[in-house]
């Protein structure tokens, strides 16, 4: 019994140990000139590696006028995209949780369902690229969710929330966006106000 013990705590320490927080280098190379430079270029990485399963990634540019791409498949614990600009347009990320801070732009071009939870504040963007997007969970405080350039949005998501300054939904000056939501439960500021499967026409 004391060996299978111990291979468990050596198993648990080193995916403890494998775990790691990665942040993007703001030097030579590792920017554009507008447009985006690839995620998995390691030179960016202060690390000197690509973030992987388990780890932590923090984008943090100081600026949206180019931005980071994420165009092959990418696993990560955590994302954390700091008053920056990133694409997702790989769908086969697997990413458990996104948060987007300080006017943070986050553009997401994938037709797969994503089992990512978004937390959006700080003045950030969420902006689908497609004409639906699905995920397990967002949360929104003083967020945007830009839906411009569809004709018709479906949202899909089993729980969504919205917080303090809530949520700002900019649709077409042309013709106004057809949006679909639909949700398995929502609740604003902590009070549940859907809790069964329910789509929303807008």
């Amino acid at each position: 019994m004391r060996q299978y013990d111990l291979l468990f705590c050596i198993l648990l320490g080193l995916s403890i140990a494998h775990a790691a927080t990665m942040s993007w280098r703001n030097t030579y190379g590792c920017y554009a000139h507008g447009g985006n430079v690839a995620f998995n270029t390691s030179y960016c990485w202060d690390s000197g590696v690509v973030p992987s399963a388990g780890d932590t990634a923090i984008i943090s540019l100081g600026t949206t006028s180019y931005g980071v791409e994420i165009d092959t498949n990418v696993s990560l614990s955590q994302l954390t995209v700091d008053g920056s600009h990133v694409t997702i347009s790989s769908g086969e990320t697997n990413i458990s949780s996104i948060t987007l801070i300080n006017e943070a732009q986050l553009f997401y071009q994938t037709d797969s369902s994503s089992s990512s939870s978004i937390f959006i504040s700080g003045g950030s963007s969420l902006v689908p690229l497609n004409s639906r997007l699905s995920v397990s969970q967002l949360t929104f405080s003083n967020a945007s969710l830009y839906i411009a350039m569809h004709e018709t949005f479906d949202l899909y998501c089993h729980s969504v929330a919205v917080q303090g300054s809530g949520l700002s939904i900019s649709s077409s000056t042309k013709a106004r966006t057809q949006l679909g939501w639909h949700f398995d439960s929502m609740s604003i500021n902590g009070d549940i106000v859907d809790s069964a499967s329910i789509s929303h026409y807008y």
